[in-house]
């Protein structure tokens, strides 16, 4: 007669008074070392961790009742993490808000993007407006960068400004808008 069978008893015996507990307690306490996407992602040091703690608990149980080394785990599978729904619908929340913040970033990157864009071009018709009021053709018309750079500042004339006599040319070189 087998020494299991005399010192523990039937196979049924074995596996809910020592298997099924060793394996409980190993998943849990390994398990809990881990976040979900830690326990997908790193399945295969998951299993041999939970294999090692099964065999540490099978031994360290059977070396109370002298049968040290009677029973090993030769193989763990995991085939699959089963998690509450309640869990499940926190991944998913947690996926769709990042997604929804990509989406409001992507958004306004866009908006940045069309903004800058449309200020280049009303700072090009400026300077095309510029160089037609001007009547001159072909020369070189300072840019609104060379503008802002200058000394002072090129303003247009309001009717009433001239009217009233508050209108002021600004002064500045012209050396200094065309650098």
């Amino acid at each position: 007669m087998p020494l299991t069978l005399q010192k523990i008893g039937t196979r049924g015996v074995v596996e809910r008074t020592l298997i099924a507990p060793s394996i409980m307690e190993s998943v849990k306490a390994i398990t809990a070392l881990y976040t979900a996407e830690q326990l997908i992602t790193r399945r295969d040091e998951v299993k041999a961790k939970i294999q090692e703690q099964i065999n540490s608990f099978l031994n360290e149980t059977l070396m109370e009742k002298d049968l040290a080394g009677l029973l090993t785990i030769a193989n763990v599978a995991i085939t699959d993490f089963d998690f509450s729904a309640e869990f499940n619908r926190a991944i998913e929340e947690k996926v769709r808000a990042e997604q929804e913040a990509l989406k409001a970033k992507n958004e306004k990157l866009r908006r940045v993007t069309q903004a800058e864009a449309a200020a280049a071009e009303r700072t090009l018709a400026a300077d095309a407006a510029l160089r037609d009021r001007s009547g001159i053709q072909g020369e070189r018309q300072p840019s609104s960068e060379k503008r802002k750079r200058s000394k002072g500042t090129l303003s247009s004339f309001s009717s009433e400004s001239l009217r009233n006599g508050t209108a002021r040319c600004p002064v500045f070189r012209v050396a200094t808008l065309y650098r």
